[in-house]
């Protein structure tokens, strides 16, 4: 039975995939090579809230950095005073990695403290 392993009671058992999907069509790939139910998504969607979306093709650094600010407004709107804004920095590397100096906007953003200065931060990289 394809996908689904009988266990001696008879009941069927789903199988699901786990590791470092990165793409949907990596997960299709691993469903169709192992027979697997599902997969698990994981790290995959860190840092790219397009993983989703199929009709996306390749995302600018540009809009990129643009939903990370939004994502950062989000997190401050949202967790102002319950949670430390030196949580939301676990995501910087997610959106800022691949492109030239992005270490540099890395560095630049792990020393901000709001949502304003990641803001600023990245109005200034986008505008050299």
């Amino acid at each position: 039975i394809h996908g689904v392993l009988l266990d001696i009671f008879g009941v069927g058992t789903l199988m699901i995939g786990n590791g470092d999907v990165a793409t949907i069509a990596e997960a299709r790939i691993k469903v169709k090579d192992t027979g697997c139910d599902g997969v698990m998504i994981g790290r995959g969607v860190f840092g790219n809230p397009w993983f989703f979306d199929e009709t996306k093709g390749v995302i600018s650094t540009e809009e990129r950095l643009r939903v990370l600010m939004e994502h950062t407004k989000l997190y401050e709107e949202l967790f102002s005073g319950k949670k430390s804004f030196a949580l939301m920095k676990k995501h910087f590397k997610a959106y800022v990695h691949g492109f030239p100096e992005a270490k540099e906007l890395r560095v630049k953003l792990m020393e901000c403290q709001t949502a304003n200065e990641v803001a600023q931060s990245v109005e200034i990289f986008l505008t050299k």
